[in-house]
């Protein structure tokens, strides 16, 4: 395999888990939105909301991952989101707007880390791969 075929193998592999991993938690502040709010603070309609816009952006990451050809500009925007999130989460963290547990602030920090972690890992491989054909 060359190294272009294995970079971008490795570009949507980042993106495609990326995508399994938002798209279940997506899924599961939608099932459980009643339910965290006990274990993590916040209200149930904070865990509606970041579980749709998961959803969407899951939309996004599987898009990039599957596509036969790179997407020009997606993959740089959920490279960005991902950062977004990431901030928002330790801002969230730092701000306590939503009244978070411990175990929720525990989670907002490591959520933020991971998605922290998949920004600039799909960054770097998306570099190693070059321009979007």
């Amino acid at each position: 395999m060359s190294r272009t075929a294995a970079t971008r193998v490795a570009y949507r592999r980042w993106f495609l888990l990326d995508g399994v991993v938002s798209g279940l938690n997506g899924v599961a502040y939608l099932a459980l939105a009643s339910m965290l709010p006990n274990l993590l603070g916040g209200d149930a309609a904070l865990y509606v909301i970041a579980g749709i816009v998961l959803i969407v952006v899951t939309v996004g990451l599987l898009v990039v991952a599957r596509a036969a050809r790179r997407p020009s500009t997606l993959p740089g925007l959920l490279v960005i989101i991902n950062a977004l999130w990431a901030i928002g989460s330790f801002a969230v963290v730092v701000a306590e707007p939503f009244g978070l547990t411990l175990v929720g602030a525990l989670w907002c920090i490591a959520q933020g880390a991971i998605v922290l972690a998949f920004a600039i890992l799909q960054l770097l491989s998306l570099r190693r791969d070059g321009p979007a054909v």
